[in-house]
């Protein structure tokens, strides 16, 4: 059964034959980082002060005393350093600072030390910081106490009339005028959006709407929404203050969705013209639409047409699928500006396809290919013609026309290389093989034409597309091509490109050529250059790790963990590295068990899995290979710590499994699957391991529904590998295989789905909303209540055919199963993607109301709410979310408004710290951190993951708005210190 699959699999991955070569010992590299004397000046890092002196101080009020100590050394250390990268370093300090904020037990100290008469921790340091808390505790009379107004700027020789924000925090004692409110702005903002302080807010944002109407022109923020600020007749008054102030800079796009009706309903009210921008705005749905439209399209019929009304007129002639209308508005477009037209172009081919209808858009694109003659537009094209299989195929033949007519131009490479494109998408492969010849005996032209166009790092796909259609030495060849591409690029453009090419070498077998890719990319950096930022080598290391790993080299592997520099860590939890097909934690901890160092390597994987990734199989593998069973008391404070993360769960099954408890492991993985059947988190080798473990354990209690769930693997493993024909230009290939995979097993709604996007694409129309079909009426059985899309499903509900068949599907299942949570999901799901979103949070609150556990009901509610200025809701949900799963609610929550995270705190404290303490050090990395101790230039990059911020006051210093805040209000420049 699983035949076929592993065949093209080692076509994916080319699967070695030949036995592994030993490679240059890590000694070489090491030698390589020259270790000379340091440039550098040493650093002040607050955050490592704290946490040496913490240990030293008892009491609470000293503690809270040490911590606002280390806060004004961070401050006085910012505010003398005008460098932009200093100031970054400084904006991730303070979150470390932050993880030890007080308590809210605590704030009465914080307060009285921030408002003792002795004047200790008064002035300029913590005026930014005392505003925030006044926010955060919902204190109105401290935060309006400290807002600067219009009179206190007015103040004769433009001194403020106190010693709040104006003067001591942003350091405006000597500025007026425009440029003096263009950095008061953001205070104001600050307390108009982060608050839930009316009086404060109102004060704010007449501050706001005063600056607006001295200088409409340097306005560029989004409108406060006023609806929640004023009602009745002092709305309208604030309304029409507003229109008039910004004049003809009244954006659309800039007001919350909330002041879209109001403020039109002004505009045609006094029979001013709309900006073009509100064509685009307008809600369909709104009883008033047509009387609207009527009115725009009266007030504008005399302007002259403009790039949005342009954008507009198209658009809407797509979506009505007139062809004729779209056409006539498109040329228009062209003759008044090609440059700009063509742009559109890309777009409504491009990220936008999917909003209209694809018969439409492939009649203009034929449209197009009659007339157009440049390489750029037929290369947009690509997408949007069916694929005709053949050599008839209307693009091909009209790119073939164009290649002979062009014969010796500049054009020809171009043309070439689109030739290349289209027969790879036909699966034309003997024709494709042709071209590639034919390019390659170009090969200096074609690099040129990569390079003017930024893409010479697409040449690896080309690469692998020729692997899949077994033409290795073309592959060779193209890799060459790569290669000698590398020497135009940047230092970090060049080690992230190096990297892809070490990947697909070790995937080819050939550690070797991985190994002398990586080590070039090690050329000429020292010391020196690491510390001053210059190059960044960590994803270079971690893959020479893994390298030897792989190759058995496990002293090797260890080596480079010691004696390298470069890693821009102290210890290996603070090495921030990504990549999907390696996990650089676990071959440093499997080099470290093989080498008999077990404890450590132990230590490591427990880490990792607790606080950076607990879905990683390999993590867990590797584990039980350490501890055996006895990791299964590790795995169930895991499932604890994280109760909808089902990887816990499918690795108890595997160990109960093995000690022959088939019953309870059935139990287990059962269970597992409940919590996200389609598993579309993980990566293609990983996907539906629950499903592979139940077929094993049903294979080995002699039960027939084995052969089932061993289909269900076998057809989504197939799907993966048509999504790496699909992803290396291959699309027929990829379809006939979508539809292989399906008569493995006709029921997983993601292989129906990408069959039916697939299918659309090439045109087949009826068969694409067949699939359309079957795949929506899976859906509501294969989710759950936290759901995570396949690649290639995200855009669920994209484009017209799926809204119209998915409503089509949900609306019927809902009239026979009115009480199944996931259907009401589902059609929120829906209608958030077809922006009602009143309809799709009524859909949510029904789905939470069936089931107050359905997770990613409500966190659709908490982005709804935001939308929608919804506070209530959105604190609701959010308290929910934490209530239900913690820890996967920790990374989401940088959206809350200063005022929700302080009524959220007490929940925060409730339920925090979800996991034990952190260990400081997990295995120290010698050699990178002796440099860091030398130079201070410890990298912040990945100081604490999200995981391990179990503080409230972490939490809330991560927030991208407040660090903002804090570091621009002591810019050095403009600061009285």
């Amino acid at each position: 059964m699983l035949q076929p699959k592993l065949i093209l699999l080692s076509l994916v991955i080319g699967v070695a034959s030949s036995p592994a070569i030993e490679l240059p010992e890590a000694q070489y590299i090491t030698d390589q980082l020259l270790d000379e004397k340091s440039n550098q000046v040493k650093r002040i890092n607050p955050a490592e002060i704290y946490l040496k002196r913490v240990k030293e101080v008892e009491g609470t009020e000293a503690r809270v005393k040490l911590w606002l100590d280390t806060y004004i050394t961070w401050a006085r250390s910012l505010s003398r350093t005008s460098d932009w990268e200093e100031r970054e370093r400084f904006a991730r300090q303070i979150e470390e600072i932050g993880r030890y904020f007080p308590k809210k037990r605590e704030w009465p100290i914080l307060n009285k030390l921030l408002n003792d008469d002795d004047g200790a921790y008064t002035g300029s340091k913590t005026e930014g910081l005392k505003f925030l808390i006044a926010l955060l505790q919902g204190d109105e009379a401290t935060a309006i106490q400290m807002l600067p107004t219009t009179e206190q700027e007015n103040e004769p020789n433009g001194k403020a009339a106190n010693k709040g924000i104006t003067g001591a925090l942003i350091g405006l004692s000597n500025s007026s005028g425009s440029m003096g409110y263009q950095r008061l702005l953001p205070i104001y903002e600050l307390a108009v959006k982060e608050s839930s302080m009316p009086q404060l807010q109102r004060k704010a944002y007449a501050e706001i709407i005063h600056h607006i109407e001295q200088n409409p022109n340097r306005y560029y923020s989004e409108v406060p929404d006023l609806t929640q600020l004023y009602k009745g007749k002092a709305l309208d008054a604030q309304i029409a203050r507003l229109v008039n102030a910004l004049g003809d800079n009244l954006r659309p796009h800039r007001l919350p969705r909330n002041m879209v009706s109001p403020v039109y309903a002004y505009i045609r009210a006094h029979d001013m013209v709309p900006n073009e921008g509100f064509l685009d705005y307008l809600d369909e749905s709104s009883p008033t639409y047509s009387d609207d439209i009527a009115y725009y399209n009266d007030k504008r019929e005399d302007l002259p047409a403009t790039e949005q009304s342009y954008r507009i007129r198209i658009s809407n002639a797509l979506k009505s699928r007139d062809v004729e209308e779209a056409w006539k508005q498109w040329e228009a477009f062209a003759a008044a500006d090609s440059k700009q037209a063509g742009n559109f172009i890309k777009s409504i081919f491009g990220y936008q396809s999917r909003n209209y209808p694809s018969e439409t858009l492939q009649a203009i694109a034929v449209r197009l290919l009659e007339v157009g003659e440049s390489p750029e537009l037929l290369e947009i094209l690509q997408s949007a013609m069916p694929l005709e299989a053949g050599k008839n195929d209307p693009l091909l033949a009209r790119i073939r026309k164009l290649e002979k007519a062009s014969s010796g131009s500049v054009k020809e490479i171009a043309y070439r290389k689109l030739e290349w494109d289209r027969l790879l998408s036909l699966g034309l492969h003997r024709e494709a093989s042709a071209a590639v010849q034919s390019i390659l005996t170009e090969s200096d032209r074609f690099l040129e034409l990569l390079k003017s166009k930024n893409q010479t790092s697409s040449l690896i796909k080309y690469a692998r597309a020729m692997d899949l259609i077994e033409e290795p030495e073309l592959a060779g060849a193209i890799i060459e091509l790569q290669k000698e591409a590398l020497d135009t690029l940047e230092n970090y453009q060049r080690q992230s490109l190096v990297g892809e090419l070490a990947t697909y070498y070790s995937q080819k077998g050939d550690d070797l050529a991985a190994y002398n890719q990586l080590k070039s990319a090690l050329h000429g950096v020292t010391r020196n250059t690491l510390e001053q930022g210059r190059v960044n080598i960590v994803q270079t290391l971690a893959l020479l790790t893994g390298l030897y790993t792989k190759n058995g080299q496990h002293q090797d592997a260890v080596h480079l963990l010691d004696h390298a520099i470069g890693w821009r860590a102290k210890d290996l939890k603070n090495v921030s590295i990504y990549n999907r097909d390696q996990i650089f934690e676990v071959d440093a901890a499997v080099s470290l068990h093989a080498i008999g160092r077990s404890h450590e390597a132990r230590s490591i994987l427990r880490d990792y899995l607790r606080y950076e990734n607990n879905s990683a199989d390999s993590a867990y593998k590797a584990l039980i290979e350490i501890e055996g069973a006895a990791a299964g008391d590790f795995f169930r404070e895991l499932a604890k710590e994280a109760p909808f993360e089902e990887r816990p769960l499918i690795w108890q099954a595997v160990l109960l499994k093995d000690s022959g408890e088939l019953e309870a492991a059935e139990e287990m993985a059962r269970q597992a699957i409940s919590i996200d059947p389609s598993d579309g988190e993980m990566n293609a080798n990983n996907r539906l391991r629950a499903y592979a473990v139940l077929a094993d354990i049903l294979k080995a209690r002699n039960n027939e529904e084995a052969e089932v769930f061993e289909n269900v693997v076998a057809a989504v493993d197939l799907s993966e590998i048509a999504d790496e024909y699909r992803t290396a230009g291959l699309h027929l290939d990829a379809l006939r295989l979508y539809q292989e995979s399906l008569a493995l097993f006709a029921d997983a709604y993601c292989v129906r789905f990408r069959a039916a996007v697939e299918l659309e694409a090439a045109g087949q129309h009826a068969d694409a909303e067949k699939h359309f079909e079957a795949a929506y009426t899976l859906m509501p059985d294969q989710f759950g209540r936290i759901e995570s899309h396949c690649f290639g499903c995200e855009g669920a509900f994209e484009g017209e055919r799926a809204e119209t068949v998915a409503e089509r599907v949900f609306t019927r299942m809902l009239a026979k199963r009115p009480e199944q949570a996931s259907l009401h999901y589902l059609m929120g799901y829906l209608n958030e993607s077809r922006n009602r979103p009143e309809d799709a949070v009524q859909n949510f609150k029904k789905a939470v109301e069936l089931d107050p556990l359905y997770y990613n009901a409500w966190s659709h509610l908490r982005n709804l709410a935001a939308r929608t200025s919804d506070h209530a809701l959105g604190l609701k949900a959010t308290k929910a979310m934490l209530e239900i799963a913690p820890s996967r609610t920790l990374g989401s929550l940088g959206g809350l408004t200063i005022a929700q995270t302080g009524q959220l705190w007490g929940t925060l404290e409730s339920v925090l710290p979800i996991m034990p303490e952190r260990s400081e050090q997990v295995y120290p990395l010698k050699a990178s951190a002796r440099m860091i101790e030398e130079s201070g230039t410890q990298n912040f990059d990945n100081w604490r993951s999200s995981k391990d911020y179990q503080t409230a006051g972490s939490l809330f210093f991560l927030d991208y708005e407040i660090k903002q805040f804090l570091t621009e209000s002591l810019n050095a420049s403009n600061s009285r210190f």
